[in-house]
């Protein structure tokens, strides 16, 4: 199996330095790497021996131990464990080869469909929704911790753009209606003690269970389980790498329950954190024509914005020349394509291939749908 493992690693290493559009299939590639790994691990942990074809060889048996009740049922303990193993073994490879099945289905679908990197600067172009209201340091740090608590770039940056109500925190909530976001945060918390404060909208409350989950403590080494309200609100509001990280953890723990969900039903969930939306995401799956009020807002934003943001992080890995071209292929000889991004774009991407995104005009609302935050704030 150490074979096929450097092969899944390699098909791994390949994917993800294709466009976006392969990230999952990549994430699927190193899950099953991952699996198969750890699998192997476990098989060497109780001396079985493992085959190039994922076969286990047990230990022989001595004359003795097959006289010996206590021996006999040792090795019928470890038959059972190695047929677990092996079922790990060719549990994993099936994801494998199915990821690697789509993979070669995205790739073909890449060329069969034209130019790929026109097809996304077409898409960038007609963007129309409020940016993700971050510097690109910001930017950069979230995809960090998606990348540290194992969520996707996608859903972070998704989270990102749904919370930045009033635009308040960054960029163009520099101005008076962002203050006054602010002060209308900090006001709601001194009265209530529940608002959901900073880039990601979060509740103090919701921030410490997520918090003492991993039993977390701070640089001097204090339990953020025992903040106060307060002191967790200021950390939220006035950190936003803590409110960025915690809300990366908060992610990583809905998307690891035993339902799997999707990135577009954890999107929901960070919304409404209850049992009714789990059920709800039971019955509707991803479907956005099955909810209702103000998670069906919710749902149709991500919809229209997570493909946006998805194809700029393919556009950001096209090299500059496939981006001039691109861009030459939308506009007439002597105009200028102007690209509307979601993001800032990260160091080392070459914003003149690119364009500019337009300055956001005076204080914008946060889009047509106000967002529903985490417990409801």
């Amino acid at each position: 199996m150490t074979p096929l493992g450097q092969r899944v690693q390699v098909a791994s290493t390949q994917a993800g330095s294709v466009a976006s559009v392969l990230d999952a299939g990549a994430r699927e590639l190193r899950a099953a790497q991952k699996e198969l790994t750890d699998a192997i691990r476990d098989a060497d942990g109780i001396h079985l021996r493992v085959g190039d074809d994922g076969s286990l060889t047990l230990p022989e048996m001595s004359p003795a131990d097959r006289r010996d009740p206590e021996s006999i049922r040792y090795w019928a303990s470890l038959r059972q464990q190695a047929e677990q193993i092996e079922a790990r073994f060719q549990a994993a490879m099936r994801n494998a080869e199915e990821s690697d099945r789509r993979l070669s289905e995205e790739l073909t679908n890449l060329g069969a469909d034209g130019d790929y990197a026109t097809a996304l600067a077409t898409q960038l172009a007609g963007f129309s929704e409020h940016p993700v209201n971050l510097p690109p340091e910001l930017i950069a740090y979230a995809r960090q911790a998606a990348r540290k608590y194992g969520i996707s770039d996608t859903l972070m940056l998704m989270i990102l753009w749904q919370e930045q109500q009033w635009y308040q925190n960054y960029g163009s909530g520099n101005g008076p209606i962002g203050a006054l976001g602010r002060w209308f945060d900090r006001t709601v918390q001194d009265i209530k003690g529940d608002k959901s404060m900073g880039v990601t909208h979060m509740k103090p409350d919701t921030a410490r269970e997520v918090l003492a989950r991993d039993g977390a403590r701070d640089e001097h080494g204090r339990l953020y389980s025992t903040y106060s309200d307060d002191e967790l609100a200021a950390n939220l509001e006035d950190d936003p790498r803590f409110a960025i990280d915690t809300t990366a953890r908060y992610l990583s723990q809905i998307k690891s329950e035993p339902d799997h969900w999707s990135d577009k039903q954890t999107f929901l969930t960070y919304a409404a954190d209850n049992e009714e939306m789990r059920e709800a995401n039971r019955r509707a799956g991803d479907s956005t024509d099955a909810r209702g009020f103000a998670i069906r807002d919710r749902a149709e934003n991500w919809d229209r914005v997570a493909p946006k943001i998805e194809a700029e992080q393919a556009w950001e890995r096209l090299s500059p020349d496939d981006r001039q071209r691109a861009l030459g292929a939308m506009g007439s000889p002597g105009s200028q394509v102007v690209l509307n991004l979601p993001y800032t774009p990260a160091a080392g991407v070459d914003v003149a291939a690119e364009g500019t995104r337009p300055p956001v005009p005076g204080q914008p609302s946060p889009g047509p749908n106000p967002s529903p935050t985490p417990g409801g704030g």
